[in-house]
C-alpha cells in the first residue's frame, strides 16, 4: 500500500508554529514508525521554502530521499488575494494530478482547512479521482458559524472546504466528539469517520524543578507565587473570560495565595480587553497573569510548577493542554462538554463551563480537597497512558487498509455505456503491403461494436470495399484542426515507413499506442534518410540512448547494425497514454529497457479471424502440389533474420530432400534481396532444386491457399526486435503442425500447440524436428487441432475487441486525472495570463511531470576545464573521465556534461561542447539540439561536480537544494584533500556535509574527510558516502546501478582470476587462494593463467594434483574477457591493454621494487575503460 501524506500542515504560515503544525508532524512521524510493509512518501508544497528545507532535513534521516516529494505550483494562490483566482484554480489541479501521477493506494491530508491567508493548496476531489483521507480536527466555525464566518470572504472559502471534506473517501477524528460533529452536522456516514485520537510530545512528563529555576521562570513572566494555570490560545470558545469571572468568585484567601497565570500569546487587543474585565471585577493586577509567547522548554516547566490546571473552553477538537498537563502530572479540571470527557476521563473532574459558579467551585475543590487532588493526579497519570503517537498511527494505517479494501473491487465498466465513444483510428489499411494493415482490416469490424470509429490516413488508395463503405475516412490535416471531437485515439505503430506520419501527430494529439514492433529505429532511420524529417533518427537515438549511440551510429559502417542494436522509441512511448503489445516478450524488452517504467502498458493477443474448414487436396490442385506430398512452408519476407538459409540447409541435410514426396516452399516477398538471391541461387544448385519454391510477394487470398495447402510450417527467428509472428499465428489458424524456436515472442507460445526448439538451436535439432513430423502424422494432427482451438479461444477478432475496449478505457480513465488530463482543463483558465506567468506554469508542469519511461542522467559539470587555477593533470584526468563516461554510461543511465549558467541560476547541457570534442558535425541535429538548453532533472539522477568551490557557495546553494528536493544525487570529485580540511566558513562546511557523495582521489584521503566531517560536528541529513578513488569514476555509477545490486540479492558474478597461480611464489599463493574463497562464496570464477609477458600453460602436474583449481582454468580456456563481470589481475609487471571488463582490479605487488614508468601510467589513463582499483596487499 502507498500512502502520500500531504505536509503542507507542518508548512503553512497559519498552521506550521501552531497544534496543527506539531500534530502533522507528529502523526507522520508515527505513521512512519509504524509503517510496516507500506510505503510513505512526504509531499511538500515548494512555496513554502524556509519550512521545506527543516522538513526535509528531519524527514530525511526517516525516509528515503526519493520518498520525499516536493511538487510546484504557480503563486500567488491565497484565497485573499480576489486576483488570484485563476492561478489558485489551476493549483488546485496540479496539485491533484501530481498526486494521482505518483498512483497512491490513498491520499493523507493533515490539514484541509489551509490557504485563506497563505498559498496553501488543500482540495478534495477537485481534480482527480485518487482516493483521499483528511484529517478532521473540529468543525468549530460551521458550528458556530456566526462566530467565526461573519466574513463573507472567509465564509466562502470554509464551506468550500467543507465541501472538499465531504468529498473525502475516509475522515480520520483526534476525537470522538470531532467524529460526531461530522455525522451530526455533515450526514457523513459513521463507517466514514475513524476516531484516531491524539497525543502529546515526549518532552511533556514530570520533572523535578529546583528553587533557582523555579524562581527565575515565574519572575521572568511576573508571577510570584503559587499559580493556577491556563494555556490554549485566546478566543471566542476559549472561555477565558469565564474563567477569570470564575477565579473573582474564590475565596479572598484562596485568591490572595494562587494566582491566575494565562500562559499564551495574544493580540494587543485581546490583552486590553482581559485587562479590563480584570479591572471590573475589581481584582488587583497582580492576581491574573497574561505571560504573552511562551518558549516550548518554560510551557513545560510551567505545567510542573502549576497547582491546578484548568481548561474551561466550550468546545474543543480534542484538548491537547489538558493531557499535556496530565502527562506532568497535575492536578487538572476541565469542561464537561465536546471532547475533554473523553480526554480528561473523569467526571468528578469537569464543570460545566457556562456556568461561573460551577468552574469556580471545582477550581476550589481543586485547590483545597487534598483527597480530591490526590485522586485527579493519579488518575491523570494513568488516563494519559491511553493517548500515543504510536497508537494513533496505528488506528490510522488500519482504518486506511480497511478504506483501500472496500476499493479492491471497483473497476471501470465497459459494459454499460450510454452511447459509443468516438475513436479516431490511425493504422495504414490494405493494399499497403504491412501485415498491420491487414490487422486493422480484420479488427476494425469487431471494434465498431464498441466505437464510433473515423479512420485517419494519409491513404488515397483503398482496396478493401468494407471499410470503405462503412467509415468516414479523415485526412491527417483535418484530424489536426478536429482532433478535439474524438472521445479515443488510437495509432497502431510498427517499424515501417507505413506510419512515418504518426510520429508528428502523437506528439501533437496523445493517444493509446498499439505498438507492433517494440523497435522503431527501422522507420526512424528511414524518415531521416529519405528526408521526411531530417536528424529524426539521430535526435532520437540521443534521447533513447545518450551519446554512446550516436558514436556507434558514426563510427559503424553498416548502419543496420546501430538500427538493429537500439530500440529508438522514447520518445513515442512518452507521447502514449497507453501501450498495447501483442506478447510477454515487449514487455520483458520495456523492462529491460526502460526498468519498471509507470507508464500502464497490456498485453492483448495478436488477432486472427478462426479460418474456416477447409479441402486441402483442393489447395494443392491450385498451386499445382501433388496431392499426396509432404508440404513443408516458411511464411514471410526473406531475411537473415528469419534464418530461413538455417532451414534451406536443414532440410537439404535430411533425409526429407531426398524424399520426391517432400516440398519446401517459402512463402514471401523475395525480389531485389540479396539475401534472398543467394537463397534462390543455392537451392537451385541443390539435389532438390525442383522441390524448393520461393513464391515472391503474394496475393492475399494466394497466401492463404499455401497455408490450406501445407502440412508444416516453420517459423525460425533472431534477433527479435520485439514484434509477434502473425505468421505463427497463421499458421496454428491453419492447423499446420509448427515449428519455432524460442526467440521473442515466440518463446511464450503454448508448447503443447507448437513444436518449439532452443533459441540457439542446431541444425540437427531442426532436422529432428522435420523429420519427427514427417513420420508422425498423429503428433501433426494433434498439434493442429490444439493450435486451432487456441486460436478460436484467445485470438478470436470479438474476443480481442473487447479486450481493446477494455484497455482503451483503462488507459484514458488512468489519463484523466494526471497529466493528460490537466491539459485538457487547465488552457481554458490562461487566457489573461502573462507570457512570463505562462512560462513559469510551463516549468512548474515539467518539474511536477517528468517523461515516462525516462532514462535518468548522470550530470557532469565541466566546470574544472574552465578555471585557470585547475592542474592540467587534474583537467586531463576529468577529460578523461568524461570520454569513458559518453562511451561506456551505466546501463539505465545517459551521461551529460554540463555547466553552470552565467547568472548561476541552473545548469545547462553541453551539447556544444560534446559535439566539438566528439568532433560530431552539425548537420547530424536539428536545430533544437545545438541550443546548450537548462537541464531537466529528476528522481534518480546524479550530478557530478567538478569544483567543490562551485557546489558549496552562497550563490548555488539554492540550486542544488532544489536538486535534492527532487531527488538528485549530489557527489563531487575531490582532488585535494586540503579543500575542505583548510575551510574554517561552517556555512560552507555544512553544505558541503549536505552532498551525497565524495568521490577522492584515495581512500587515505577519504578516511580523512569523513573523521573530519565528523569531529565539526556538522549536522547532516543526507546520506553522506565517499567513494574510494577518482579511477573508479569512469564506472561507479555503473558499479551503483549493476554490480552492487548482485551482492544485495546474493547473484553470482562471473569473475576471472589472472596471473601465475602454479607455483610456490606468494604471488601465484593469492592467486589460488582467491579463486577458491570466491568460488566457495557461490561465485563463477575462471583461474587464467598468464604473467606480465602474456600467457602461458600451467604445470599438468600440478593441475593433475589440484582438481579444483583445474576445474577453474578449464573454464577459461576459450573465453574472453568481455564475458566477465570483474577481471583480478595480479601479474608482474603489470599488463592492461587487454582488460576490458566492466570492473578491473589491479594488484599493487611487488610493484615497489622497481620505479613506476611513466609508461605504466599512461597506459592505464588510455586502455582502461570500466571501474579500476589499485588494491594493496
Amino acid at each position: 500500500m502507498r500512502i502520500i501524506i500531504d505536509l503542507q500542515g507542518a508548512q503553512s504560515y497559519s498552521s506550521r508554529n501552531r497544534g496543527i503544525g506539531r500534530y502533522t508532524l507528529s502523526l507522520a512521524k508515527a505513521i512512519i514508525a509504524n509503517r510496516g510493509e507500506h510505503e510513505i512518501i512526504i509531499a511538500l508544497n515548494s512555496i513554502f521554502l524556509e519550512a521545506t528545507d527543516d522538513i526535509y532535513a528531519e524527514f530525511s534521516m526517516l525516509l528515503p530521499p526519493e520518498n520525499i516529494v516536493i511538487w510546484h505550483v504557480p503563486e500567488p494562490v491565497r484565497y485573499i488575494d480576489k486576483e488570484s483566482r485563476s492561478k489558485r484554480e489551476v493549483a488546485e489541479k496540479m496539485r491533484e494530478a501530481f498526486f494521482a501521477n505518483l498512483r497512491p493506494d490513498m491520499v493523507l491530508v493533515m490539514s484541509l482547512f489551509e490557504g485563506f491567508g497563505d498559498d496553501s493548496v488543500t482540495t478534495v476531489g477537485a481534480f482527480s479521482h485518487t482516493p483521499t483521507a483528511v484529517i478532521l480536527y473540529d468543525l468549530i466555525p460551521f458550528i458556530h458559524a456566526e462566530v467565526y464566518l461573519e466574513n463573507p470572504d472567509l465564509n466562502s472559502w470554509y464551506l468550500g472546504k467543507i465541501e472538499s471534506l465531504k468529498r473525502a473517501d475516509l475522515l480520520l477524528s483526534i476525537s470522538k466528539s470531532a467524529k460526531n460533529e461530522a455525522h451530526d452536522y455533515l450526514n457523513i456516514p459513521e463507517d466514514d469517520v475513524v476516531n484516531i485520537s491524539t497525543a502529546a510530545d515526549a518532552h511533556f512528563y514530570p520533572q523535578k524543578v529546583d528553587d533557582l529555576q523555579k524562581e527565575a521562570v515565574k519572575s521572568k513572566y511576573g508571577i510570584y507565587k503559587s499559580f493556577i494555570m491556563y494555556t490554549g490560545g485566546v478566543d471566542y470558545r476559549k472561555n477565558i473570560e469565564g474563567l477569570i469571572r470564575a477565579y473573582a468568585l474564590l475565596p479572598f484567601e484562596l485568591r490572595d495565595r494562587y494566582q491566575l497565570a494565562i500562559i499564551c500569546s495574544m493580540s494587543d487587543a485581546h490583552k486590553v480587553q482581559l485587562t479590563k474585565l480584570v479591572t471590573d471585577l475589581t481584582l488587583p493586577e497582580d492576581e491574573v497573569i497574561f505571560t504573552g509567547f511562551v518558549s516550548d522548554e518554560d510551557l513545560v516547566l510551567f505545567y510542573n510548577l502549576c497547582e491546578v490546571f484548568i481548561f474551561p473552553s466550550w468546545h474543543e477538537g480534542f484538548g491537547l493542554p489538558a493531557l499535556e498537563a496530565m502527562l506532568c502530572g497535575r492536578v487538572v479540571i476541565g469542561s464537561n462538554t465536546s471532547s475533554l470527557p473523553e480526554v480528561i476521563g473523569l467526571e468528578e473532574a469537569l464543570f460545566d463551563p457556562r456556568d461561573d459558579l460551577s468552574i469556580s467551585a471545582k477550581l476550589e475543590q481543586a485547590l483545597t480537597d487534598e483527597p480530591f487532588r490526590e485522586r485527579l493526579r493519579k488518575h491523570g497519570v494513568k488516563q494519559a497512558k491511553n493517548f500515543s503517537w504510536d497508537s494513533s498511527a496505528i488506528t490510522a494505517i488500519a482504518a486506511i487498509e480497511e478504506k483501500i479494501g472496500t476499493f479492491k473491487n471497483r473497476h471501470i465498466s465497459t459494459s454499460n455505456l450510454e452511447t459509443k465513444p468516438s475513436l479516431a483510428y490511425l493504422s495504414p489499411l490494405p493494399p499497403e503491403r504491412s501485415g498491420i494493415s491487414d490487422y486493422s482490416a480484420e479488427l476494425l469490424p469487431a471494434l465498431s461494436e464498441h466505437y464510433e470509429i473515423d479512420i485517419v490516413t494519409d491513404q488515397s488508395v483503398f482496396t478493401d470495399d468494407f471499410l470503405g463503405q462503412n467509415y468516414t475516412m479523415r485526412s491527417i490535416d483535418w484530424f489536426r484542426e478536429n482532433s478535439y471531437c474524438y472521445d479515443r485515439i488510437l495509432y497502431h505503430f510498427g517499424n515501417s515507413h507505413f506510419h512515418q506520419h504518426m510520429f508528428a501527430l502523437l506528439e501533437e494529439i496523445p493517444g493509446v499506442v498499439v505498438l507492433h514492433d517494440f523497435f522503431m529505429s527501422g522507420v526512424s532511420a528511414y524518415m531521416q534518410h529519405v528526408g521526411y524529417k531530417p536528424q529524426f533518427w539521430t535526435d532520437n537515438l540521443y534521447k533513447s540512448h545518450g551519446y554512446r549511440a550516436l558514436r556507434d551510429k558514426i563510427s559503424t559502417e553498416d548502419i543496420e547494425e546501430t538500427i538493429g542494436k537500439y530500440p529508438t522509441n522514447i520518445s513515442l512511448l512518452q507521447n502514449a497514454l497507453g501501450v498495447i503489445v501483442h506478447s510477454a516478450n515487449s514487455l520483458r524488452m520495456k523492462e529491460q529497457w526502460y526498468g519498471k517504467s509507470p507508464l500502464p502498458w497490456s498485453s492483448i493477443p495478436l488477432l486472427r479471424i478462426p479460418s474456416l474448414d477447409y479441402d486441402q487436396s483442393e489447395a494443392r490442385e491450385a498451386l499445382d502440389l501433388p496431392e499426396d506430398a509432404f508440404v513443408i512452408c516458411s511464411f514471410g519476407l526473406l531475411h537473415e533474420n528469419k534464418l530461413n538459409h538455417r532451414l534451406l540447409q536443414a532440410f537439404l541435410d535430411s533425409s526429407l530432400s531426398q524424399d520426391s514426396r517432400c516440398h519446401l516452399i517459402f512463402v514471401g516477398e523475395s525480389k531485389g534481396i540479396e539475401y534472398a538471391d543467394a537463397m534462390f541461387d543455392k537451392s537451385m544448385a541443390s539435389h532438390a532444386k525442383n522441390r524448393i519454391h520461393i513464391t515472391d510477394w503474394i496475393e492475399a487470398d494466394i497466401f492463404k491457399r499455401y497455408l490450406q495447402a501445407a502440412d508444416v510450417g516453420v517459423q525460425l527467428r533472431t534477433n527479435s526486435r520485439g514484434e509477434s509472428s502473425a505468421a505463427v499465428l497463421d499458421c496454428m489458424n491453419y492447423g499446420l503442425a509448427t515449428i519455432v524456436n524460442a526467440n521473442g515472442a515466440m518463446a511464450d507460445l503454448p508448447q503443447e500447440a507448437v513444436v518449439i526448439l532452443p533459441d540457439h538451436f542446431s541444425d540437427l535439432e531442426l532436422i529432428e524436428a522435420l523429420e519427427g513430423l514427417y513420420v508422425d502424422q498423429n503428433r501433426r494432427v494433434e498439434l493442429g487441432q490444439k493450435a486451432r482451438e487456441i486460436i478460436r479461444m484467445q485470438h478470436d477478432p470479438i474476443f480481442c475487441a473487447s479486450q481493446y475496449l477494455r484497455e482503451i478505457e483503462n488507459f484514458y480513465d488512468d489519463a484523466s486525472d494526471k497529466l493528460y488530463g490537466l491539459m485538457r482543463v487547465v488552457p481554458e483558465k490562461l487566457e489573461s495570463w502573462s507570457r512570463d506567468e505562462l512560462l513559469t506554469l510551463s516549468s512548474d508542469i515539467a518539474q511536477n511531470f517528468p517523461p515516462v519511461p525516462r532514462v535518468k542522467q548522470i550530470f557532469m559539470d565541466i566546470s574544472i576545464l574552465h578555471n585557470e587555477k585547475a592542474s592540467q593533470r587534474d583537467k586531463k584526468r576529468f577529460l578523461t573521465f568524461i570520454k569513458q563516461s559518453l562511451i561506456y554510461p551505466p546501463e539505465g543511465y545517459r551521461v551529460e556534461p554540463v555547466y553552470l549558467s552565467e547568472e548561476s541560476s541552473h545548469y545547462c547541457y553541453a551539447w556544444k561542447f560534446v559535439s566539438e570534442y566528439f568532433d560530431l558535425t552539425p548537420d547530424l541535429f536539428s536545430s533544437d539540439f545545438l541550443n546548450d538548453d537548462e537541464i531537466d532533472s529528476y528522481l534518480g539522477d546524479i550530478f557530478v561536480g567538478s569544483e567543490l568551490g562551485v557546489m558549496s557557495t552562497a550563490s548555488t546553494h539554492l540550486l542544488f537544494n532544489m536538486m535534492q528536493y527532487r531527488g538528485v544525487v549530489l557527489s563531487c570529485i575531490l582532488y585535494d584533500s586540503r579543500a575542505i580540511l583548510e575551510l574554517d566558513d561552517r556555512d560552507q562546511l555544512k553544505m558541503i556535509a549536505s552532498l551525497d557523495r565524495f568521490l577522492t582521489i584515495s581512500r587515505a584521503e577519504k578516511e580523512e574527510i569523513g573523521k573530519y566531517i565528523s569531529e565539526q560536528k556538522i549536522e547532516r541529513y543526507k546520506r553522506f558516502d565517499m567513494s574510494s578513488s577518482v579511477d573508479e569514476l569512469s564506472s561507479v555509477f555503473a558499479t551503483l546501478t549493476q554490480y552492487v545490486r548482485y551482492f544485495e540479492l546474493g547473484e553470482k558474478i562471473v569473475w576471472r582470476v589472472e596471473g601465475p597461480f602454479d607455483s610456490s611464489y606468494s604471488l601465484a599463493l593469492l592467486n589460488r587462494e582467491t579463486s577458491l574463497a570466491l568460488s566457495k562464496l557461490g561465485h563463477d570464477v575462471q583461474l587464467h593463467s598468464t604473467e606480465g609477458g602474456g600467457d602461458f600453460l600451467p604445470n599438468e602436474t600440478f593441475l593433475e594434483m589440484h582438481y579444483e583449481l583445474k576445474k577453474l582454468y578449464n573454464k577459461s580456456i576459450g573465453h574472453c574477457e568481455q564475458e566477465v563481470d570483474v577481471s583480478s589481475r595480479n601479474i608482474y609487471p603489470p599488463r592492461v591493454k587487454d582488460m576490458k571488463s566492466p570492473i578491473n582490479l589491479l594488484h599493487h605487488y611487488a610493484w615497489e621494487e622497481s620505479a613506476f614508468p611513466q609508461q605504466w601510467v599512461e597506459d592505464f589513463n588510455h586502455y582502461l575503460s570500466g571501474m579500476t582499483c589499485l588494491s594493496t596487499h
